[in-house]
């Protein structure tokens, strides 16, 4: 196999893990917030059309991946910090998703906010290439479970785990009914 055979099966690869993993994610974060807000659950199920600010809100607010480290390549002075080249940084997205500088009260989940992009999908160069994917994605299993009668979940979610990861946010199992 040549290598360029090798690197292409390997984004591929790349682009299944990271696109599976983030979306799942999404997606059990927005359950369990759901359960946790029954009246944002009813309005939703009333106006499906909200469904794409909401998953915009869940982005912000449960961001799936909560972080990254990255090298800088060149010199960056944040706040008064000066940073050099080669030095690393850990990019906390859940924290600059609850930053009331650029998002009023932050820390009230709020599917009527103005749709200031979150940067849980990235921005720039290093934007989600899966993005618009992820967004259709979970459009589609939201409006699915959203439209069935019979789908619930605990409020409490007293048996749902978290999953034990650094950089990732989301369940391990998240029983729902």
């Amino acid at each position: 196999m040549s290598a360029s055979v090798r690197k292409l099966l390997g984004f591929c690869f790349l682009l299944l893990v990271a696109g599976h993993e983030t979306t799942t994610n999404l997606l059990s974060n927005g359950v369990a917030l759901l359960a946790d807000h029954p009246e944002i659950r009813d309005q939703l199920r009333a106006d499906p059309d909200l469904v794409p600010l909401a998953i915009e809100e869940l982005l912000r607010y449960d961001s799936p991946v909560q972080g990254i480290g990255r090298t800088l390549t060149r010199e960056v002075e944040l706040y008064g910090q000066q940073m050099k080249p080669g030095e690393s940084v850990l990019l906390l997205f859940g924290s600059a998703n609850r930053d009331d500088r650029a998002f009023p009260d932050a820390e009230v989940f709020d599917i009527g906010r103005s749709p200031e992009p979150p940067v849980a999908l990235g921005r720039g160069i290093h934007f989600c290439l899966g993005a618009s994917l992820a967004r259709m994605e979970a459009r589609i299993a939201l409006d699915a479970l959203l439209a069935n009668p019979a789908f619930s979940w605990d409020a409490d979610l007293a048996d749902a785990e978290r999953l034990r990861s650094g950089p990732i946010r989301g369940f391990a199992s998240l029983p729902v009914r």
